[in-house]
């Protein structure tokens, strides 16, 4: 069937600098979903929609005023 996967992500600032904003979720080079980071700097996303096959699934963090964006390293996703 078509189920899902929930995707964590979790961004720490430097010095306990709060991250806030939005972390946008790629497939590859292929944008799934954009979503908005909790006040903890976390954020849980249901992916859904995967075809079979291998997935290399990244978080790319927009930035705000305090801190810079980064992305993560691949996770990779092996859907059967």
């Amino acid at each position: 069937g078509n189920q899902s996967l929930n995707y964590r992500v979790t961004v720490t600032g430097a010095g306990g600098t709060e991250p806030t904003g939005e972390v946008a979720i790629y497939d590859g080079s292929r944008k799934l979903t954009t979503v908005q980071l909790g006040a903890d700097g976390k954020a849980t996303v249901p992916i859904t929609g995967l075809g079979r096959g291998i997935h290399l699934l990244t978080a790319k963090y927009l930035g705000n005023e305090q801190v810079a964006g980064s992305t993560s390293w691949p996770s990779l996703v092996l859907k059967l």
